[in-house]
């Protein structure tokens, strides 16, 4: 059951989360972005296929084999599930074609520029430990990496973090995704205890056959404290 402290977590606005936001900024290709934080509650259709496919572009083949396998139904119910947050970086390029309009509810967001790069996160309290923040995905396009846009995305979302008081931000990353495993590590992330690989290397298990033992696990569970 969450404590008062989550539960205000969950239910607070963007605005009581990151009053500095939406912000614009610049990354170091010159490239002028736009960071907002957004609860996937007001996401419009096409905002969600959006960010669903960005996803889909850079984890089809990596989840595919994996025990992160997914469907498109089940993916979009774990993006969009009512208490997820976005942090959403999106370029000066619109999406609409030119001389277009379209009158939009304004409590729905449509989104009308290009996403760059998405963090999906919640902020919740485990049973039995302590509150904590949940980094679910980290995605950038293609076009938009080496350019610092990952570590300003992880960073707002740790320090929405710190301002709810949570204890830690908690992650799970495929042991295939060398790149994302290095890039978590590079920012300040370990094993968690509850890390399968870690729990086997601390109790000294030895058959490398059992999935238990996390030797056939293929994930690792990182964290960071705040």
């Amino acid at each position: 059951m969450a404590t008062p402290k989550v539960r205000a977590a969950i239910l607070a606005s963007p605005t009581d989360l990151a009053p500095h936001l939406p912000l614009s900024l610049r990354l170091s290709n010159e490239e002028e972005c736009t960071l907002l934080l957004v609860p996937a509650g007001i996401l419009s259709i096409g905002s969600q296929h959006a960010i669903y496919n960005l996803f889909h572009a850079n984890m089809s083949s990596l989840a595919k084999l994996s025990s992160m396998s997914y469907t498109e139904k089940s993916k979009r119910f774990e993006l969009f599930e009512a208490s997820s947050r976005f942090l959403l970086c999106l370029t000066s390029k619109s999406t609409r074609p030119v001389g277009h309009e379209e009158k939009l509810n304004p409590s729905i967001l449509n989104l009308t520029r290009i996403c760059s790069g998405t963090a999906h996160f919640g902020l919740i309290r485990r049973k039995r430990w302590d509150p904590e923040m949940r980094s679910y995905e980290l995605q950038l396009r293609k076009s938009a990496r080496g350019f610092g846009l990952g570590k300003i995305l992880i960073g707002e979302m740790e320090r929405i973090g710190r301002v709810k008081k949570m204890d830690k931000v908690m992650l799970t990353c495929l042991k295939g995704n060398d790149a994302a495993l290095k890039f978590y590590l590079k920012q300040g992330y370990e094993a968690d205890e509850i890390d399968p690989t870690r729990m086997a290397e601390k109790e000294g298990w030895e058959d490398e056959g059992a999935e238990e033992d996390g030797a056939g696990v293929d994930y690792r569970i990182l964290s960071k404290t705040l």
